[in-house]
């Protein structure tokens, strides 16, 4: 356990410091790698590489106002807000569910 200890301590120091983001994640895997934590494991790979849209976790959703510039008969409308309801079901998983 002084090991994971050790890597505790650096993981905290990457974090209060300038460190790249990625390395205080990669620290995170090989901590729950050494304490027999999937969860954390999983956790730091899937926000180092990303995650499937099926599991993108709420705060990756940005709740902001969607606006778009269209082309509707003869006028071109810029900035026209639209609803989430508006987009096309692959979309979806990018947009919160509500405010």
């Amino acid at each position: 356990m002084a090991a994971a200890a050790g890597l505790l301590a650096q993981i905290e120091a990457d974090v209060l410091s300038d460190a790249p983001l990625a390395a205080a994640l990669r620290k995170c895997v090989a901590l729950g790698g050494q304490t027999g934590s999937p969860d954390l494991r999983e956790w730091a790979t899937r926000e180092l590489r990303g995650y499937p849209l099926a599991e993108l976790p709420d705060y990756r959703k940005i709740p902001c106002p969607l606006y778009i510039d269209a082309i509707v008969g003869n006028s071109h409308q810029k900035g026209l807000q639209i609803s989430p309801r508006d987009l096309a079901p692959l979309m979806l998983p990018w947009v919160p569910d509500g405010p």
